[in-house]
């Protein structure tokens, strides 16, 4: 309050678990016309948060029920490529619990051989920022079938324009 300066800064604190929560904490003197600070308030109205909160959970459900219920394997690595979250559909082909969001590398689910190239593939993408649109791909499935599908890999970006990694979608040809 004495130096009149806003505050804008993340506050860690303890949650009623007692982990770990972090909090938006934006906070400006108001102050009267005889210059005497009052207080400070919250720079972001309760109205406007409960609106991007909102806004936030509907994006969220739209993603979620996508990843649920499309039959096409879709999946979103880091920049190191590592799984971070898949579909439904994908997370069968990999044999992994439904609801998969912990991260894994793309070793564990290939032979080396292959896994090298994805790799290789996903590294480009994300360091040239070039999408992969479309490329067809054989494979062979645990049970030995062989199967085709149309890959798309693109990068994802942050609100900075940086490329924080990439999202695929893998179209499965009909059996």
């Amino acid at each position: 309050m004495a130096t009149r300066a806003a505050i804008d800064t993340i506050e860690a604190n303890q949650s009623p678990e007692g982990g770990n929560m972090f909090v938006h904490v934006i906070k400006t003197p108001c102050w009267t016309r005889a210059a005497r600070s009052t207080g400070s308030r919250d720079l972001l109205g309760c109205d406007e948060r409960k609106k991007i909160e909102a806004q936030l959970a509907y994006e969220r459900d739209l993603l979620r029920s996508l990843l649920e219920n499309i039959p096409d394997r879709i999946y979103f690595k880091d920049v190191a490529s590592r799984f971070i979250r898949c579909s439904r559909s994908m997370a069968a082909r990999l044999g992994l619990a439904e609801r998969w969001t912990w991260w894994a590398d793309r070793f564990r689910f290939s032979s080396p051989e292959i896994a090298q190239g994805y790799y290789q593939e996903e590294q480009r993408i994300i360091l040239t920022g070039k999408p992969l649109i479309n490329k067809l791909q054989h494979a062979v499935d645990a049970e030995g079938r062989e199967t085709w599908s149309a890959v798309t890999k693109v990068p994802v970006h942050n609100r900075h324009g940086n490329i924080t990694g990439i999202v695929a979608s893998r179209a499965m040809s009909p059996s």
